[in-house]
């Protein structure tokens, strides 16, 4: 069971990509198809990301929800558009200025679909920040790397999820500590 605004949901099926939970109609009603979800499910320290693909009402009180599952492990990330590189005379905490553009924050995800396979490595990010062309530094705790934004995978009006493409291998972001 998980529980929400309103009252618990209930976990009815579970598989590889996704649940079918069962929540109350108060709570249905506030849900939207493609809408992000997290969920921590009771008794474990981790929360998962999924996409809502299916809503069904049941009865007066309660509805269906097909959650369809896009991360094992999230995790909120700043993002850093790069710019060229100028002449800079001067560094603010061990930053070059003129590198660093615009910043903006992520939600970085990683999804196990099967044990033993390394983790698919994404990116969920607003809309309006969705540039294929663009350099970014992708910083989460004390670790950067440089991307690009690869292959996009879904796109609504107020958020875009992308796979996540290395600048250059082994490329780490100037000024930043290790690589992710």
């Amino acid at each position: 069971a998980f529980t929400a605004p309103g009252a618990p949901w209930e976990m009815k099926d579970i598989s590889a990509s996704g649940f079918r939970l069962h929540a109350p109609m108060t709570v249905a009603m506030e849900l939207t198809l493609s809408m992000l979800v997290a969920i921590r499910p009771r008794g474990q320290d981790a929360w998962v990301l999924g996409i809502i693909r299916r809503m069904r009402r049941l009865s007066a009180r309660d509805a269906e929800i097909g959650l369809q599952l896009i991360a094992s492990a999230l995790v909120s990330a700043d993002l850093f558009e790069q710019r060229k590189v100028r002449a800079a005379d001067y560094a603010v905490n061990g930053e070059n200025p003129a590198v660093t553009g615009r910043q903006f924050l992520g939600l970085f995800l990683s999804f196990n679909r099967r044990e033993g396979e390394p983790p698919v490595q994404s990116l969920v990010i607003p809309a309006g920040e969705y540039h294929p062309s663009r350099r970014y530094t992708l910083r989460m705790g004390n670790s950067a790397r440089t991307i690009r934004y690869g292959r996009l995978l879904e796109q609504h009006s107020d958020w875009v999820w992308t796979v996540i493409d290395p600048d250059s291998p082994g490329t780490v972001a100037a000024g930043a500590g290790s690589a992710v």
